[in-house]
């Protein structure tokens, strides 16, 4: 028993993980509960690390989710599993002055390789439009656009993923029309726990090196997201 203990004590020592029995932390929000992304090291997208802690990502008075990026850590929560339908965000924060190295994503994934994207990010150009929507079909880009961004939130975001296209609209706090496309291809059904999950997260490009850029130029964006609601209702 002895040396069970002995080597136990000593793969603590060399492998964390394996002492580090770490909770999955969880939140409640817009009437479910969402799963809180944590990793050790850089990981997809961006080579970022990510954290799940209460001061990167908390529910607040106003019951708006607020997204941190926090000492260079980037932020992602993932809801529980839907399928084709109408995924809606409501977006309390101004996106038109990014800073040139965070990126918002709003998307919905899928385990083999299909996942729609909506992406906030200049991708370390300054004053380049905002907006993109972007299609992947089997891992591979299969469809993108570029769009500016008004000022003007909350912004109501909509997608639309059915069989066989995916319906993108944007709409700022005064209606105006911010985007409005639909990328026709089929889009195969993954029968999986993991299938169509909403996912938002907060992140920074290129990973750790977006972090110092930020800092030295002194960009004034906020490094908080703030989500009014998340909302979906299935195909009828």
């Amino acid at each position: 028993m002895k040396w069970l203990i002995a080597v136990a004590v000593g793969l603590g020592l060399l492998f964390p993980a394996v002492s580090d029995a770490r909770k999955v932390r969880t939140l409640r929000w817009s009437g479910d509960t969402w799963t809180l992304r944590h990793t050790y090291g850089a990981s997809n997208p961006g080579r970022n690390i990510f954290s799940d802690s209460p001061k990167s990502v908390w529910v607040d008075s106003k019951q708006r989710l607020n997204l941190r990026i926090r000492n260079g850590r980037a932020v992602e929560i993932i809801g529980k599993r839907r399928f084709y339908g109408t995924f809606t965000w409501s977006i309390g924060s101004n996106l038109a002055y990014l800073d040139s190295w965070r990126v918002i994503g709003l998307f919905v994934w899928l385990p083999n390789g299909n996942e729609q994207d909506v992406e906030f990010a200049r991708w370390g150009v300054p004053n380049s439009p905002t907006g993109w929507t972007v299609g992947w079909f089997y891992h591979t880009r299969a469809n993108f656009t570029n769009f500016p961004v008004t000022p003007y939130a909350p912004y109501t975001v909509k997608m639309t993923w059915s069989p066989t296209d995916v319906h993108y609209v944007m709409t700022d706090a005064h209606g105006a029309s911010l985007i409005d496309v639909i990328y026709t291809h089929p889009m195969p059904y993954a029968d999986s726990i993991f299938g169509f999950q909403p996912r938002m997260s907060h992140w920074l490009w290129p990973g750790v090196k977006g972090s110092r850029l930020s800092r030295s130029r002194k960009l004034h964006t906020n490094s908080v997201l703030r989500i009014n609601s998340f909302s979906y209702s299935p195909l009828r």
